[in-house]
C-alpha cells in the first residue's frame, strides 16, 4: 500500500521471531515466521518454544561445545536477544528434554555402525578364521568432579569405549550415584 500506514508487530517465543506486517488502509497482513521443526511425527505447537528450530539449534550448539543453560544467558545477554534469562530458566532444559530421546537414537546407530565397521576392519587385519572376533579397544571414564586425586565423590561420570582400528565411538555409559 502506498498511501496507507503500516504497523509491524513483533512476537518471540525463545530466541524465534515472527513479525506480522499488516496495512490499517487495505487491511492486508503478512506473516514472517520462524521454521519449525516436529519431535517424533507430534503436531507443531505454535506457542511452544521447542518446536522452533532456530532454539533447538541453538541448544544443539551448545551442547556441543559443552556449555548449558547458564551460558545461553551469556550469548543471549551479549547479542542483545530478548529473553536471556527465560531462556535460561525456562525453555533451555525443556528444549533439551524434548531432544534428548532423538539424540539418543542417533548416537546408538552411530555406534552400531562404528562397531560393525571396527569387526570388519579387525578381521582384515588379523586374518582370523574364528567365529568370534577379538576386538582391541582403548576405555576411559571420568567423573565430573573430583576434589583431589585420590578422591572421587562426583555424582555423575561417563565411560566411553573406542575401537582400536576404526578410532570411533563402539559403546558410551553414563552414571549417577542418583
Amino acid at each position: 500500500c502506498r498511501s496507507g500506514s503500516i504497523r509491524v508487530n513483533e512476537k518471540t517465543v525463545g530466541i524465534a521471531t515472527m513479525f506480522e506486517i499488516s496495512c490499517e488502509e487495505c487491511k492486508k497482513k503478512t506473516t514472517i515466521d520462524n521454521e519449525r521443526t516436529k519431535f517424533n511425527n507430534e503436531r507443531i505447537v505454535r506457542k511452544s518454544t521447542d518446536s522452533y528450530l532456530i532454539n533447538c539449534l541453538f541448544v544443539l550448539g551448545l551442547q556441543q561445545i559443552g556449555c548449558g543453560a547458564a551460558e545461553s544467558n551469556v550469548i543471549l545477554t551479549y547479542l542483545n536477544l530478548p529473553h536471556g534469562r527465560s531462556f535460561m530458566s525456562n525453555n533451555f532444559r525443556q528444549i533439551e528434554l524434548r531432544m534428548r530421546q532423538s539424540i539418543k537414537q542417533i548416537a546408538s546407530a552411530s555406534m552400531d555402525e562404528a562397531l560393525q565397521e571396527e569387526v570388519l576392519l579387525t578381521s582384515n587385519n588379523q586374518q582370523n578364521t574364528a567365529f568370534e572376533i577379538p576386538l582391541t579397544v582403548a576405555y576411559d571414564m571420568g567423573w565430573n568432579k573430583r576434589s583431589s586425586g585420590r578422591l572421587y565423590n562426583s555424582i555423575s561420570g561417563h565411560g566411553v569405549m573406542v575401537g582400536g582400528y576404526s578410532k570411533k565411538i563402539l559403546q558410551y555409559m553414563s552414571m549417577s550415584k542418583c
